[in-house]
């Protein structure tokens, strides 16, 4: 027991935290909509160069165009055009 909940409520915060994962709190979401999501996710990264990836999934771990910079070894206009180049795809593609 954790804070006053028994063994059976800590389980079912677990399942309904998977089910929210993508979603506000306290509002259970559709496995088959997570499931459709997250293979739109997979498609949609799989449109980008694996250099476009990199520097996206960077910016997505909280670096910014400064800390990405060294470690890819680009200059920063470099890493602010191929994000600009990700984003771009991404969006131009959902809008088709």
């Amino acid at each position: 027991m954790l804070d006053g909940l028994t063994d059976s409520q800590e389980g079912d915060d677990c399942v309904s935290d998977a089910n929210n994962a993508f979603g506000p709190v306290g509002i259970e979401r559709d496995p088959l909509m997570v499931a459709i999501e997250r293979d739109e996710a997979r498609r949609r990264l799989g449109l980008l160069s694996e250099r476009e990836r990199r520097y996206l999934s960077l910016q997505l771990l909280g670096f910014t165009y400064e800390e990405i910079s060294p470690q890819t070894g680009a200059s920063r206009r470099t890493v602010e055009r191929q994000l600009l180049r990700a984003k771009r795809k991404v969006r131009l593609h959902d809008q088709a």
